[in-house]
């Protein structure tokens, strides 16, 4: 396995673990703004709290375990629409036309393709929920079912030129699914922090960019590190983890040539 998969299966387990952790630990199961204890508030880390309490006094730890739970079951929601959109998008087109249009594999034609796509989907997916609490929010919210096809396009852009070029040959290639999937999950993951951190369906789902928005919102002028960088830190691990997954997987466990090259990484 190359050090891009090993990254990408290392994360990925890392926070299957954490969001199985989120079952045992007391609490966990569900967000309660009703659950206060402002005898240890924005309290430091310390042996019974190890990331330090919100300013409700609310465990920041057991929040992210339970932040990871939601953020897998909403990748794999979105990924197994995404990918069946992909691959249904992949057999019109070997249907349409006779050739898949080949694109020059450059470094910078993958970095588009896999990094600044997700995140142009991202804010647009953003703007819509956002404007779900406006006075036009019936219209915009169910507009945004129709970006459901998004995802799809986000499939096709990264691995569909290829899985077409597979299908025409009579066989369908796992291991690309597979990477549009983890492609999804590093998309969702930016999507759920957007939303949570600007407090979109905030305090419904308990994701890590709804923690960050509690701690910055309701700490009364206070914001300390420990509340915020640990959410942070696991919105860019496990979203960068995810495309480290789906590039190696892209590229069938073989060396990255198109995406790093030697010393690169």
């Amino acid at each position: 396995m190359s050090k891009m998969g090993i990254v990408g299966v290392t994360v990925l387990v890392v926070f299957v673990g954490l969001a199985a952790f989120s079952f045992v630990l007391p609490g966990a199961r569900m967000y309660d703004p009703a659950d206060v204890n402002l005898d240890i508030w924005n309290s430091p880390p310390s042996a019974q709290h190890v990331l330090g309490t919100d300013p409700f006094g609310r465990d920041i730890f057991i929040q992210l375990c339970r932040g990871a739970y939601y953020t897998l079951l909403h990748g794999v929601v979105w990924s197994l629409i995404g990918v069946l959109l992909l691959v249904a998008a992949a057999v019109v087109l070997t249907q349409l036309r006779e050739e898949t249009p080949h694109f020059k594999d450059t470094l910078l034609n993958r970095y588009v393709r896999f990094s600044i796509y997700p995140l142009i989907v991202t804010s647009i997916f953003f703007i819509f929920s956002y404007a779900y609490k406006s006075s036009y929010s019936f219209l915009l919210w169910n507009l945004t079912l129709v970006l459901a096809l998004v995802f799809a396009l986000l499939g096709w852009f990264a691995v569909g030129n290829e899985l077409e070029r597979k299908l025409r040959k009579g066989t369908l290639s796992k291991r690309l699914l597979l990477s549009g999937a983890a492609l999804i999950f590093s998309h969702v993951t930016l999507y759920d922090a957007m939303m949570g951190v600007m407090g979109v369906d905030f305090p419904l789902n308990p994701t890590w960019g709804a923690v960050v928005h509690f701690c910055i919102h309701f700490g009364q002028g206070r914001v300390y590190a420990w509340q915020v960088i640990p959410p942070i830190l696991c919105i860019y691990i496990f979203s960068r983890g995810m495309l480290a997954l789906s590039y190696w997987l892209y590229n069938s466990g073989e060396r990255e040539k198109y995406f790093f090259r030697e010393g690169w990484f």
